[in-house]
């Protein structure tokens, strides 16, 4: 059910800063990262890192565009979770994918990761993404 992970084993560096060490694993892991609206990037703000699954997208404009889904955000320093790593999820669909991801996340990271459903569809993000879902629903009659 989850993304297909790489081979090699994710070794955390000594220098390495808490955020720099999970976009770095969940990249190992085959997601992309993002901020917590969704624009791809390798930063984490605040302790806040979006998560993308480019394997799934939709897609715009007949096809021409894709855009990945965001699955989720995961807060490592938010107060709302007590010490606690939050992950909150964008689709139900999404929530098999998550548990099996904050399980991952707990494990190599040792911290409990609380999992929050905070949109039953799924969110799909990008440039102009309003702009592309309107002018999709536009064109889809032609």
């Amino acid at each position: 059910m989850g993304i297909k992970e790489q081979t090699k084993s994710f070794v955390r560096k000594d220098y390495e800063s808490t955020e720099r060490a999970v976009i770095r694993f969940l990249e190992m892991k085959g997601y992309e990262t993002a901020n917590t609206d969704g624009v791809k990037t390798d930063l984490s703000y605040g302790g806040s890192i979006g998560i993308l699954n480019s394997r799934k997208t939709k897609e715009y404009l007949r096809g021409l565009i894709k855009r990945p889904l965001h699955i989720a955000n995961l807060h490592l320093y938010d107060q709302l979770y007590k010490g606690d790593w939050g992950l909150e999820v964008f689709g139900e669909e999404n929530i098999p994918q998550a548990k099996e991801l904050a399980n991952k996340l707990s494990s190599t990271f040792d911290k409990r990761v609380q999992i929050e459903l905070v949109s039953e569809s799924p969110k799909y993000v990008g440039l102009f993404a309003k702009f592309l879902h309107i002018m999709d629903k536009i064109l889809s009659p032609l």
